[in-house]
């Protein structure tokens, strides 16, 4: 093997251990708040860059934004490694924030569904 592959295959075991870093982190943090937000109905979802117009940044969960950009993190390196992103819980994550920001639909779930739903996939995907 070459100094380039050998290189190569550094860097991708570097990445593979990064998402799996952040995934067991998403996971535990995932664990920690959505049973508070499934009961309590905060909108953990909101996060600065998809809140509604009317909401204020200091009603969003302290929690939210670091949640966020660690959810983007797993699906951008899942993306660097060429590894599905369709059935990861940072996907899963992400959509619901989509739906939360989601003002027009009038069939959008509430915070406490949204929580409940993504509690049930965690506690399934759990290894």
């Amino acid at each position: 093997m070459g100094l380039g592959e050998r290189m190569k295959t550094r860097g991708v075991a570097k990445l593979e251990r990064q998402l799996l870093e952040a995934e067991s982190e998403l996971r535990g943090q995932l664990l920690e708040f959505l049973p508070r937000v499934a009961s309590s109905g905060e909108q953990l979802c909101y996060h600065p860059g998809n809140m509604p117009s009317y909401w204020r940044v200091h009603w969003l969960s302290p929690e939210s934004e670091p949640l966020h950009a660690l959810a983007l993190r797993c699906v951008e390196l899942r993306r660097l490694l060429v590894i599905s992103t369709e059935d990861c819980l940072a996907t899963a994550f992400l959509e619901a924030c989509d739906e939360a920001a989601d003002a027009g639909n009038p069939h959008r779930r509430g915070a406490r569904r949204r929580a409940e739903l993504l509690l049930a996939q965690v506690t399934a995907t759990r290894s």
